[in-house]
């Protein structure tokens, strides 16, 4: 049995499975599929995309993907993950203002996006998403802590009661976008902030979330 550290709070996750960790959170399995999206096929350029081998499944290769009962989030972790081992692509070549890189990159790493689970069917809303890899991490998330940082939320749209689109797109002229802010170290204390577009889109997928 795998065990695998989790997204941003830590938790325990055991691979493949339903786990309940007190008596009110359960972890659902879940899968992500990323849209790798292309100007010239779709009119938006991706920035964040998927490797060679399709979606990722909770259980598959030791990558865990799977929504949290309590906080209705969907947390995908692939840094376990091996034969082969899962990355996505980082394309941070969008720079808009701050002292970041700006080298494409693959890595293994994670992706949250913020309460999917107490969405009702068809309902649509923004939402917070984050992304970390080799370089640290990225934020969609426009008032986290309480105050504007620059960065945009994520639209996230729910089909049906197993499926959720998530999207930096802003079909719903709620204030989303793809403005992603990262801490740039400059010393052991302190990091600047640099702010990229990393535009995305992704498919979550529950077979047994059921819609409230």
């Amino acid at each position: 049995m795998k065990i695998a550290i989790i997204g941003l709070a830590g938790l325990l996750l055991v691979v493949g499975q339903t786990l309940t960790l007190s008596a009110r959170v359960t972890w659902t399995p879940a899968s992500i599929t990323f849209a790798n999206r292309t100007l010239a096929g779709d009119g938006v350029q991706d920035r964040v995309t998927s490797d060679a081998f399709g979606t990722y499944t909770d259980g598959v290769g030791g990558v865990t993907c799977a929504l949290n009962s309590a906080t209705g989030d969907v947390r995908l972790d692939t840094t376990l993950s091996d034969n082969p081992l899962r990355t996505f692509h980082f394309d941070i070549s969008q720079l808009i203002s701050g002292p970041g890189q700006t080298t494409p990159f693959s890595s293994p790493g994670w992706l949250v996006v913020g309460a999917l689970l107490q969405m009702g069917i068809g309902d649509h809303k923004t939402t917070n998403a984050a992304f970390d890899g080799s370089l640290g991490r990225w934020d969609l998330w426009a008032d986290e802590g309480g105050f504007a940082n620059g960065s945009t939320d994520v639209t996230a749209t729910r089909l049906d009661a197993h499926t959720w689109t998530v999207t930096t797109d802003d079909p719903f002229l709620q204030g989303a976008g793809d403005i992603a802010r990262h801490g740039v170290p400059l010393t052991k204390k302190t990091n600047a902030i640099a702010l990229y577009h990393l535009p995305f889109q992704a498919t979550v997928t529950c077979p047994t979330c059921v819609a409230p």
